[in-house]
């Protein structure tokens, strides 16, 4: 039984080095797809007169649904990098 849990956490590791080098090229290519639609639902909520909350909700929802709609999963988390990187972006580009 000893060796059995010598080969799993063998496999773990190196499970998890796989993703720690997959997870940076992941998160690549979501912006790189996503980077017009977020970056046009960004701009299109900032010409709005909600609120930042609202609108933060808003295009995450979008984001979401847009996501879902193309048949991938992106983390809450990633939206909110992507809600971001689109914020940024739109403020130093204009």
């Amino acid at each position: 039984m000893n060796w059995f849990k010598r080969l799993w956490n063998k496999f773990l590791r190196i499970f998890k080095s796989f993703i720690d080098a997959a997870l940076p090229i992941l998160i690549q290519i979501l912006i790189a797809e996503f980077k017009d639609f977020v970056l046009n639902v960004v701009g299109t909520l900032q010409k709005t007169d909600l609120s930042n909350e609202e609108k933060r909700s808003q295009a995450f929802v979008d984001i979401k649904a847009e996501a879902i709609r193309r048949g991938k999963y992106i983390p809450d988390s990633i939206i909110d990098i992507l809600i971001n990187l689109a914020l940024n972006y739109i403020k130093n580009n204009l």
